[in-house]
């Protein structure tokens, strides 16, 4: 009797070690499951905090270059002859001196930018690298045959940044409302192609309310061309339950 009563017991003790083992290692895959989706959140938020800064910096940098030249960069008329490697062989151009930074030939919010048309638009990058006020690109880039991190700076999300100047810009939520500018525009298209999306619609709201208004249609960061609803927005708001979209963002400069 006694050893049967000791046999059962041990099974008891067997068993409950296993609860207790199956427990433990449940809390354990919980917290590693919840470190993932918590280090996850922290890499977005630094992506979007590091696009911010490189959006104003951007800015910045193009207003530092105006003061010390009084032309924007890739607008100036004389960078060839001021700027010390502004060369031919380093595919350096000269602006045309109009204040505007590209073409004014046609609504380029989506389009992609031909470096025949928007010579201005590359060598924006170039004249603020040749007055050391940015890093992330290289100056023997050929913008005819554009390269991402070389032509043009790459975002913390891949894809690049680039300018344009844009005579018809639709904005305001169904308003219509049109207004020439000059923008950044962040998109994954690979060089030379028509602007694709590159952030979600969380990612874009969260940008756009740490540097502008949350509204997608209208202050100086805008998702998507055009005022019409889209995967990306509902009228003024991002839709932002929707992961499985995502927007082309710009950030108007002037």
């Amino acid at each position: 009797m006694r050893k049967g009563f000791q046999m059962t017991a041990i099974k008891h003790i067997q068993a409950g070690f296993t609860l207790v083992e199956l427990a433990i290692v449940m809390v354990i895959i919980g917290l590693l499951v919840g470190g993932v989706i918590k280090g996850q959140e922290l890499v977005n938020n630094a992506k979007i905090t590091r696009v911010a800064k490189d959006l104003q910096g951007y800015e910045a940098a193009l207003n530092a270059f105006r003061d010390q030249f009084k032309y924007y960069p890739g607008d100036f008329p004389q960078a060839i002859s001021r700027l010390s490697g502004c060369t031919a062989s380093s595919f350096c151009q000269n602006g045309d001196g109009n204040n505007i930074i590209g073409s004014t030939a046609d609504s380029a919010a989506i389009l992609p930018l031909d470096p025949s048309t928007y010579s201005e638009s590359y060598s924006f990058w170039k004249h603020l690298l040749l007055a050391n006020l940015i890093s992330g690109v290289v100056l023997s880039s050929n913008p005819a045959a554009p390269v991402n991190g070389e032509t043009t700076p790459t975002s913390p999300f891949g894809g690049k940044y680039e300018v344009f100047f844009d005579p018809v810009m639709v904005t305001g939520a169904g308003s219509g409302m049109q207004s020439a500018g000059q923008f950044f525009r962040l998109s994954s298209a690979p060089p030379g192609q028509v602007a694709l999306p590159l952030l979600s619609p969380r990612q874009a709201a969260t940008l756009d309310r740490k540097i502008d208004n949350g509204d997608p249609s209208s202050g100086r960061f805008l998702a998507n061309y055009g005022s019409t609803n889209d995967n990306c927005k509902n009228v003024n708001v991002y839709n932002e339950t929707n992961p499985g979209s995502l927007c082309v963002v710009f950030y108007r400069i002037f």
